[in-house]
């Protein structure tokens, strides 16, 4: 029994001084976006700091080009996005995110779109008004069926003063007392202790597993409305 702790102390005492280091991974699926000038944008995040490329060809080609590696940082939640480019319209796309310690991601796809300037037809989906209070959202498993050409997120992609009120954050945080009346009312309080991480994590359970696999595949374009910025009716002053 000795010989196995001490072993143990070993053990523990050699990764306290050369460290363990957690090497990159996907947080969640990618986010491809609008082709636009035969480039596409994907939106990657990791989990810590360190370089990142993605990998991308067509599924008829045998070998790949990348982009540029990028740097993932805290300052920027790990979130970067990267440019492929030369992309041909009308085909289908594979691509592998890899990250500079050597991991990489499985394989995603998606299709570009039709030549720019040349009739065609094409299909697309808008949505609204996303309140985490009614995830999961398994409309979008629907929507990945009908295999759109882009999706169009209209705003509200998640609620900031509802479901948890970020703008009482830092109000409850400085009294007990208030927290737990705001409880007993019915008020979902929120965890965090500060409002950026409050507003990434809101949008970490809004975009769950079933908007990840559509979004890694169906290209995305988005705009912010109100409620995306933390108050109904805030603008550019909030």
């Amino acid at each position: 029994m000795a010989l196995k702790l001490r072993r143990l102390f070993i053990f523990i005492l050699t990764l306290s001084i050369s460290g363990c280091t957690a090497q990159n991974a996907l947080f969640q699926k990618p986010i491809v976006g609008i082709m636009q000038d035969n480039q596409v944008p994907v939106l990657v995040k990791g989990i810590t700091n360190g370089g990142v490329r993605i990998k991308y060809k067509t599924v008829d080609e045998q070998t790949s080009v990348s982009t540029e590696w990028k740097n993932l940082s805290e300052s920027d939640d790990f979130t970067t996005s990267l440019i492929l480019n030369s992309i041909k319209a009308d085909s289908k796309y594979e691509y592998q995110v890899e990250f500079s310690g050597g991991k990489q991601s499985e394989w995603f796809h998606f299709n570009s779109f039709p030549a720019q300037g040349e009739s065609g037809k094409f299909s697309f989906v808008f949505s609204a008004c996303q309140r985490e209070n009614y995830l999961s959202n398994n409309i979008y498993e629907h929507i990945e069926k009908e295999s759109p050409t882009f999706v169009a997120l209209l705003g509200d992609q998640m609620y900031g003063d509802y479901d948890g009120n970020l703008n009482k954050l830092e109000e409850y945080l400085g009294d007990h007392a208030k927290m737990q009346k705001a409880k007993e009312e019915g008020d979902i309080i929120l965890s965090e202790e500060t409002i950026i991480e409050a507003f990434r994590n809101k949008y970490h359970r809004t975009f769950g597993k079933n908007f990840q696999k559509m979004s890694s595949s169906i290209p995305i374009m988005g705009i912010w409305d109100d409620h995306d910025f933390g108050k109904d009716n805030s603008d550019s002053t909030y």
